[in-house]
């Protein structure tokens, strides 16, 4: 899969390369091509193209920000979920100290991994997905151990294995979902239509230095733009990356 900055790249490429193929074409098509007739119809394509390519784009920026916000709210359920679960493991009693410290372990983990500072990415992909989540099954081996000694404590062991087996599954929903692909035929036809769109633009556009700029500056902000929502739609490693936090809290709630 590339990366969003390559897929950015490669959309100035073509952006700014339709643009120039309009400024070439202006000079070698004969003059009755770009009379006022052929400029009005050549408008009328390019405010079509435009309209095509602006809901396709709306389409991508709505998905990749609920992609983003789907991952979001799982962190903050996920904190949630582990500080009832300390909360329940305390009102079982001592048995479950254990598994208290590990439950705090296995967010530690989770918490460098996924938000990584100095640690080396090169060496934390040499882990499997079921090795860097070994800790937080711990967790839940060690609650399946637990041996009741009344109602009380059953009903704690049942509530607190509901709420290991929900950050499990939180766990795997999020791998699962990381850097989900985008559809190359969308991409590739919105690549096609904005080329287009530029290419028709600077073919009656005046040759000048000016307008030039002008050309580049907006085939760089298209081209931002692209980066932007796929960076958004890949919350997990990309630039615009989910919060912390509900992870930070529920680390500071834990064992108090």
């Amino acid at each position: 899969m590339y990366s969003s900055l390559f897929v950015a790249a490669m959309a100035f490429t073509y952006f700014f390369g339709g643009a120039l193929l309009g400024f070439y074409l202006q000079q070698r098509l004969p003059a009755h091509h770009l009379d006022k007739e052929s400029r009005k119809t050549a408008e009328l394509a390019a405010a079509l193209i435009s309209t095509m390519a602006a809901l396709i784009l709306g389409l991508m920026v709505a998905s990749s920000k609920s992609s983003f916000d789907e991952v979001n709210a799982k962190i903050s359920d996920a904190g949630a979920k582990a500080i009832l679960l300390d909360r329940t493991l305390s009102h079982y009693g001592a048995d479950a100290g254990q598994a208290r410290e590990k439950l705090r372990e296995a967010l530690t983990l989770i918490l460098q991994r996924t938000w990584p500072k100095s640690e080396s990415p090169v060496s934390m992909s040499t882990e499997s997905d079921v090795q860097k989540g070994k800790k937080l099954e711990d967790v839940g081996n060690l609650v399946r151990a637990f041996k009741t000694k009344n109602e009380e404590q059953h009903e704690l062991k049942s509530t607190a294995l509901r709420l290991c087996e929900g950050l499990e599954q939180t766990r795997w929903e999020m791998i699962e979902s990381k850097n989900p692909p985008l559809p190359v035929p969308i991409l590739g036809i919105t690549f096609f239509w904005l080329t287009a769109l530029l290419t028709l633009f600077c073919l009656f556009a005046p040759r000048t230095p000016t307008m030039l700029m002008v050309i580049f500056i907006c085939a760089i902000s298209i081209s931002g733009a692209i980066y932007l929502f796929l960076e958004l739609g890949n919350p997990q490693n990309g630039l615009i990356r989910i919060s912390p936090t509900p992870i930070e809290k529920a680390l500071r709630e834990i064992g108090q």
